[in-house]
């Protein structure tokens, strides 16, 4: 499998786990977890 679809194949996977984990929670869900994800970007873990 050369990288191109290797690199397609991993992108369809997540937004088949991103619109899976979606259809179960709430907008306040995604809100909090859309926070603590950004938080870990910045590198404050505390």
């Amino acid at each position: 499998m050369d990288d191109e679809t290797e690199n397609k194949n991993r992108i369809e996977a997540l937004a088949n786990a991103v619109r899976h984990r979606l259809k179960d929670e709430t907008a306040d869900d995604i809100v909090e977890s859309a926070k603590k994800y950004f938080k870990f970007l910045q590198g404050d873990d505390k």
